[in-house]
């Protein structure tokens, strides 16, 4: 499996916290979990990191949260986050 699917970010439109918030979170979290365990069967995943630590750092590195303090608060274009977030993910979580 390629790594592009770990380091893909498509921007989340941001919607008030509501019901569902929960919902999202732990559907994008197990989304995750299941790229990073792809990721880890064929041996690309960090030697020092389990699969569920690594699921973490990929949803909170990536998350809709981050994603609006960078580009929204601090002003980085979304090409800017990409290649941030992509060079992150190789240097935290891969081989």
């Amino acid at each position: 499996m390629s790594s592009a699917r770990l380091c893909s970010h498509s921007p989340v439109a941001r919607k008030p916290a509501g019901p569902g918030a929960h919902t999202a979170k732990e559907q994008r979290l197990h989304d995750l979990q299941r790229i990073i365990d792809a990721v880890a069967a064929t041996g690309d995943l960090h030697p020092t990191l389990d699969t569920g630590t690594a699921a973490d750092i990929r949803w909170t590195i990536g998350s809709p949260e981050a994603h609006q303090q960078l580009t929204v608060d601090r002003g980085w274009s979304n090409d800017d986050y990409r290649r941030w977030l992509t060079t992150t993910i190789q240097a935290l979580l891969l081989r």
